[in-house]
């Protein structure tokens, strides 16, 4: 399937998201942490970070959050062990027979 968490890389994605993420009223995870490099934010497909949309006073490491929320309005950093929705992307591909 090879689909991993979303990497959110400009403001359309963004605004997308955070629609869907409104409607139910549920954290989710996307595809950013620290957890390799504290203050450090990668995305899983090893791209640094460059193009952030975290909330007011966000990061905010308040016990060692390493992973990032789409939460509301913006991101929020929380613990990677908290249980959440999560927003996955996988490349796109031809339908066969096409």
């Amino acid at each position: 399937m090879r689909a991993q968490l979303v990497v959110i890389n400009n403001a359309e994605e963004q605004k997308f998201l955070k629609s869907w993420d409104i409607r139910n009223d549920k954290s989710t995870w996307i595809g950013l942490s620290d957890k390799h490099n504290e203050g450090s934010w990668q995305w899983v497909d090893n791209t640094h970070l460059h193009l952030s949309f975290w909330k007011e006073g966000e990061p905010n490491n308040q016990g060692e959050e390493d992973c990032a929320e789409l939460s509301g309005d913006g991101w929020n950093d929380n613990k990677c062990s908290e249980e959440h929705f999560w927003i996955c992307e996988k490349p796109s591909a031809l339908c066969p027979g096409l």
